[in-house]
Parts: C-alpha cells; structure tokens; sequence
C-alpha cells in the first residue's frame, strides 16, 4: 500500500521536508526573484504532491501581499451590480487573485464595518462599487494609513483620484439625440430621480441635451417617479406606469431607469391597449440581458461593463505595485453606448 506524506502545515515544515532553508522556500511562496529556477520548480512540484497551501493571511500579518482583494457593492437585486462583481472577479481570478465580497443593503454604517473587516484581513486592496462612503470616513483613512489601495467605481459621494466611473451625462446625451433625430419633440422622464446621486448626473446630460438641440426643459419635458420605493424592479416600472398613465401625457417618447422598469412598465401599459413604440418610443437603461427578449427588444444603454471593470483592475494593479504609474493616476471615465432596437420608431 502507497503511503503519502503527511501535509506540512508550514513552509517551515515544507522546507523542512525538502531539506531547504526556510527563507528559500519563502522566497518561492512569495515569487521573489534570486531563487534558482530548479528550486522553484521543485518547491511547487513539493506544494502540489504534499497538497500544502500558504497561509495567505499569515503571509499578510508578516508584512506580505495576501493576493486577496475586498470588493464591495450594495446589494444583489440589481443585475447591473451582479454582472459587475462577477466580470470584476472573474479578471482578478485570472490574475490568480482571490476576493473576499461583500453587501452593504445601501447602509453606509455597514459598508464602514466592512472596509474595516477588509483592512483586518490584510487585503492587497479594496474596490467600492456604487459606495456610498466619504474618502474622509474612518475606514478609509485608516486604509491611506496602513497602505491598502482603494479603486472606487461610480461612488456616489467621493471625488477621489482613485475611481471608475461611467459617463451618465454622456448617455442621456445618446438616448435623447436618438429620439429627437426619429422625430420626436415631447419627452418624458420615467423613473429617473434628480436628488439621487447619478439620477443628478443624468439631469444635467438631459437639460444640456435639450437646450443644444433647441428644446425647452420646461414645455417639452415631463418627469414622473414614484417615491419610496426601494427597489427599482418590475414592481416599480408597473406602479410608475399608473401614475404616468393617469396624468393624460402628451409625450411620444421616453427615457427609463433601467431595463427591469422598462419591462413593468410596458407591461402595465400594454394591458390598458398601449402599443409599442407605436404610442411611446422607449430607451431604457443598463442593456440587460432581458432587454433584449423584452417585447418589443428594448433600445438600451449599455454600460460597457467589461470596459469598467478592466480599467479599475488596471488601476488597482498600478496601485498594490507603487511607484510611477501609482503617482501617475487619474480618474477614468466610460463612454456609454446606445444599442437600438425595436422599442423605438420614428414619430
């Protein structure tokens, strides 16, 4: 019967095992340069046989990278959140990193326990998706102080050098130049709230539009969005359609929250004998995968996730490095673009 050793539960006990030093095999665990190739290969083939994992934490407490990475987001109601997490994860996967991931539910108490949880794990760095935290919060100067890079991507609050954000401005900038060049001249706002931190953004690309193509925000713009409600679902497009409904509108064409709202709302709509885009040409938001089994396939903006995503682990890489291209940082915006589909038609 084949007998194989027992699993060392150190690299003392690696190298031990091997009859090297400890401090080789440290330098091998940890990638170091200096080390004789054939040593290398024969510590790994020693791992693999063995069945030995580092301590990555440990490794971390001694002053070492971990190659763990903490991501943050808010919840996983939004597909749009899902997917970035997921691309987000997946490119720091084939980097051969690890990620701790976490929720916040929105509560910003809770995401300043979390960045606090991340920095006791020894993160190589931290990245905030849609955070709602102040780069002055305890958390995050605690981070500056102790080292540990943080990449936000679209943070609601933050202006710092270190983000990721997506051009909203811009995209309203397509979903209105879209319409207007089908003909259409009455406009409606459907769900996009003003006080809320990117709803605010998309305001300014829709009255900058407006007034560039000789509109008035006044005459040729309604706005309806239902307040309260927590998630902007189905249920919301569904609820939004009602009041849109009822209030006699005069527009032809509009600009939704997102795709799932998009979605309830023709639903809704449909019921009471509205046809689409016959009766309203809709762009909607985010270019989901449903959006284009919706019926009719729905006109979208499409986030360019991948292109986000890509970019904040290009920043995050430059930043767990140091040096010049750390110091040489700005922050990086992404252009939208507009897929068309069947929801939209000429007036």
């Amino acid at each position: 019967m084949s007998t194989r050793p027992s699993k060392p539960a150190t690299a003392a006990a690696l190298a031990r095992h091997l009859g090297l030093s400890r401090w080789t095999v440290s330098r091998v665990l940890n990638g170091h340069p200096g080390v004789l190739p054939a040593t290398v290969e024969r510590v790994q083939q020693a791992m693999e046989e063995l069945g030995y994992q580092p301590n990555a934490l440990a490794r971390g407490l001694r002053g070492g990278k971990t190659g763990t990475i903490g991501i943050c987001f808010q919840e996983i109601e939004s597909p749009i959140l899902v997917r970035k997490s997921t691309i987000l994860q997946n490119l720091l996967r084939e980097q051969g990193r690890h990620t701790l991931i976490e929720l916040t539910d929105g509560n910003p108490g809770l995401e300043e326990r979390i960045v606090g949880h991340f920095l006791s794990m020894r993160v190589d760095g931290i990245v905030l998706i849609g955070s709602r935290l102040s780069e002055e919060d305890p958390s995050l100067r605690h981070a500056r102080e102790q080292g540990t890079p943080v990449v936000w991507i679209d943070p609601e609050k933050a202006r710092v050098e270190r983000r990721v954000t997506l051009d909203r401005a811009y995209s309203m900038k397509l979903a209105l130049e879209h319409l207007y060049g089908l003909g259409h001249r009455r406009f409606v706002n459907l769900g996009i709230d003003p006080t809320d931190a990117n709803g605010s953004v998309k305001f300014q690309g829709l009255k900058r539009t407006c007034s560039r193509l000789g509109l008035d925000w006044e005459r040729d713009f309604s706005h309806f969005y239902v307040e309260g409600w927590q998630q902007h679902d189905y249920a919301f497009g569904e609820r939004l359609a009602g009041v849109f409904a009822a209030s006699a509108p005069s527009a032809t064409a509009a600009v939704v929250l997102n795709d799932r709202v998009a979605i309830g709302l023709m639903h809704r709509l449909r019921r009471k004998g509205w046809d689409f885009p016959k009766n309203l040409s809709i762009v909607s938001y985010d270019n989901n995968d449903m959006a284009a089994y919706a019926c009719p396939p729905l006109t979208t903006i499409d986030q360019r996730v991948e292109s986000m995503m890509e970019a904040a682990v290009e920043m995050l890489d430059a930043l767990v490095e140091g040096g010049e291209a750390a110091a040489a940082l700005k922050p990086r915006s992404v252009r939208p673009t507009l897929v068309e589909r069947e929801s939209t038609a000429q007036a």
